[in-house]
């Protein structure tokens, strides 16, 4: 009598094997991408900042309500007034009611509070206002270089326009008219219309629904070239761009102008640059944060200039004269 023996093919047993290695390594994909221990670290840090603030609320209102019936002065809370903020004193303070981290923390938490739109105060050497003013001669190089996944969130009010003029929010390219050239602008045109440019010359945008800038209307813009999107005030400005593929320019972004070929030539930078107020500017490189600028100046000798809370720097005008500032910022 035959008997057949039962086993597994080798065919079966490879194919198995392939599948357990394809699991594997969506698994560690999975745990790399989705750390487990930085996302509880995160979450408790969160969770206690949100414990934090709700304790804030309840002690406001309490002393607003105490306040009123007693016909006594209304005093908010201070930091050593939240027992839940004990463990955190160093590193948190309480501005208009809010929780706010200092400059101390980590770039961790720095990271995750941003993300969760907690602000960030500048170091206390710094004090924050509410723009710095330009009058067309004064700009900010921000040492950063450009690519064609750049991103910039921009919030500035024009002051004024020259008519026939091309004027630069912030921009940067290799050259002046070179096929071979790179460039990364927002600007507007002599018609007063606000244009944006990344690529080269073969690849470049056409704005398919006008904005007209008006000076002395505020603009808050955002520029995705990687998502070919374009706001302003949170309305959608379109516009085409071609294949600009994965390029960098040579040459760093400035703010308020743009830089044309190489920095010994600063003609063009001087005639590009924009009379504005400016409120904050945002630089993403790749979806990294790569600068955060706050308008501030420096208590010392009242330089006013951006302080970068990304690279933890203060940037001064590069062009000639001095900034104007708007209203101190009462932090604290």
């Amino acid at each position: 009598m035959n008997v057949k023996k039962k086993g597994i093919s080798l065919i079966v047993l490879v194919i198995t094997i392939i599948v357990i290695i394809v699991l594997a390594v969506a698994v560690i994909l999975s745990i790399a991408n989705n750390n487990p221990i930085e996302n509880a670290k995160k979450a408790r840090f969160l969770n206690d900042l949100k414990t934090i603030q709700e304790e804030i609320n309840l002690y406001n209102s309490k002393a607003y309500a105490d306040a009123k019936s007693n016909g006594t002065e209304y005093v908010p809370a201070k930091i050593e007034d939240i027992k839940s903020a004990e463990k955190y004193k160093e590193k948190i303070e309480i501005c208009s009611g809010k929780v706010v981290l200092k400059n101390e923390v980590t770039d961790e938490e720095k990271k995750w509070a941003e993300e969760s739109n907690i602000k960030v105060l500048i170091p206390n050497e710094y004090q924050e206002v509410e723009y710095i003013e330009s009058t067309g001669k004064q700009w900010i190089n921000t040492e950063f270089f450009p690519t064609t996944k750049t991103k910039a969130e921009i919030d500035i009010e024009l002051t004024e326009l020259e008519g026939g003029a091309y004027k630069f929010i912030m921009g940067s390219r290799n050259t002046t008219y070179n096929t071979n050239g790179y460039f990364w602008e927002i600007f507007i045109n002599p018609s007063k219309l606000l244009h944006v440019q990344v690529g080269d010359y073969g690849n470049n945008r056409i704005i398919q629904k006008e904005y007209t800038v008006i000076p002395g209307a505020r603009m808050k813009i955002s520029f995705d070239p990687s998502q070919k999107q374009l706001f302003v005030n949170d309305e959608v400005i379109e516009y085409f761009n071609g294949d600009v593929g994965d390029k960098k320019v040579d040459y760093p972004m400035y703010l308020l102008t743009t830089i044309y070929g190489d920095e010994v030539n600063m003609e063009s930078t001087k005639i590009y640059a924009v009379s504005a107020k400016l409120y904050s500017t945002t630089i993403y490189d790749d979806d990294k944060l790569v600068r955060d600028f706050v308008p501030c100046y420096r208590k010392s000798d009242g330089v006013i200039g951006l302080y970068d809370r990304v690279e933890n720097k203060f940037y001064t005008n590069s062009g000639t004269g001095s900034f104007q500032k708007g209203e101190d910022i009462n932090n604290i």
